[in-house]
């Protein structure tokens, strides 16, 4: 299918803030007929698998407001203006669990859903204790280390239920680096 044959006809910002905008566009397709798609543009992010020397896994377990639950998750955050992904992989990895990244490596670049526009970008990195976390004003993060049994468990029973870190999680099984 030839992409070219969608025409946006007119693009409508229905809401905006610091993380996102909303958009609803009116597109015709390769049919002709007029539809309507919802779009939700926001800030490109990297999600970080981090294990340490002794192999243990080095994760968070923060509140997530919309699911009104504690989440254990792999370090992630946005990307900011003008920052490539690695060097933001590395900082959120260090602001979030006081670790330093020693050596790191791009494991995939996805879309997380199919309306939005953002990309995110995994990794996978090895890592030592640095110090303290340097967290945001409305960050509450605490700092977990597992084992890959462990983390596996916690998968398997839906103790883990983050996109990204399931994600990060079975690629980076795939890839021989668990």
């Amino acid at each position: 299918m030839d992409i070219s044959n969608w025409i946006c006809i007119n693009k409508n910002e229905v809401y905006s803030n610091n993380y996102l905008k909303v958009r609803n566009d009116k597109v015709q397709n390769p049919k002709g007929k007029e539809v309507e798609f919802s779009v939700v543009e926001s800030k490109n992010f990297t999600a970080t698998v981090c294990m340490t020397k002794d192999k243990n896994l080095i994760m968070i377990k923060q509140y997530r407001y919309p699911w009104t639950s504690m989440s254990i998750e792999i370090p992630a955050g946005l990307i900011e203006p003008e920052e490539d992904p690695i060097r933001s992989a590395k900082r959120e990895v260090r602001e979030e669990t006081g670790y330093k990244v020693v050596s790191i490596e791009s494991l995939l670049t996805w879309h997380p859903v199919a309306f939005s526009s953002s990309w995110g970008h995994l990794y996978f990195a090895i890592v030592e204790k640095e110090g303290k976390q340097n967290l945001d004003e409305d960050e509450f993060i605490d700092v977990l280390e597992f084992s890959k049994t462990e983390v596996e468990e916690l998968i398997q029973n839906n103790k883990i239920i983050h996109g990204a870190t399931i994600l990060g999680w079975y690629v980076a099984k795939s890839k021989k680096l668990l």
